[in-house]
């Protein structure tokens, strides 16, 4: 399995590892990609390293997590330039998520995982990922292969940001100062969610 993303996915890929290796059913390669997104293809090219990456590795399964980085102004395909409150950047957003999504499952050849931001402390962020999330559910039902597994709100306590969460009986320090990046300890709960979204596919994997 292949684990990629921006810095949202170093601690949760390492615990998928944790939690999958355990029992040894499951092979995790992770490598992030810290401060890219897909609204700077001039400074990252998500597409271009997807296909870099999968004809390199050829793995059995992708998970992306990504868009910490994503809040910037997006120009469209007819020229236009969208900010992030816009339906049009939205709309932008589920279009180059589906073309990444597409590249890593090769036309379904393997399926793709793809979870946005969790909930943030800050309320323009948490905007921000909200809208994000909403994007990427859209584009995965476009998209052969493509699954969306929602950390956005099964990373929430009761809908909403907390440092802690409720995890194996215990209040767990989630997330870093940031209030955005899940610590250590934090990234079991998205690990989880992910690993329990590839066993519906591939049988238990945790």
């Amino acid at each position: 399995m292949f684990v990629t993303g921006d810095s949202l996915c170093t601690y949760v890929g390492a615990q998928m590892s944790n939690l999958g290796t355990a029992k040894h059913l499951v092979q995790v390669t992770t490598v992030q990609r810290n401060g890219t997104g897909l609204t700077r293809p001039d400074f990252f090219n998500w597409q271009v390293n997807a296909q870099q990456e999968m004809a390199a590795r050829d793995p059995e399964a992708v998970v992306m997590i990504i868009g910490g980085n994503d809040g910037w102004n997006m120009t469209t395909p007819d020229g236009k330039t969208v900010g992030w409150s816009s339906q049009a950047w939205q709309d932008e957003y589920a279009r180059r998520v589906a073309v990444v999504m597409a590249t890593f499952s090769e036309g379904g050849k393997r399926p793709v995982y793809w979870s946005a931001p969790p909930t943030a402390r800050d309320p323009k962020w948490n905007g921000v990922f909200s809208r994000i999330n909403q994007a990427v559910a859209r584009a995965a039902a476009s998209v052969p292969g493509a699954r969306y597994v929602d950390l956005f709100s099964g990373t929430s306590v009761n809908g909403a940001y907390n440092d802690y969460v409720p995890y194996e009986g215990q209040n767990v320090l989630a997330r870093q100062p940031d209030g955005i990046h899940f610590s250590y300890q934090g990234s079991r709960l998205p690990a989880g969610l992910l690993l329990d979204a590839i066993g519906a596919d591939f049988g238990a994997v945790r």
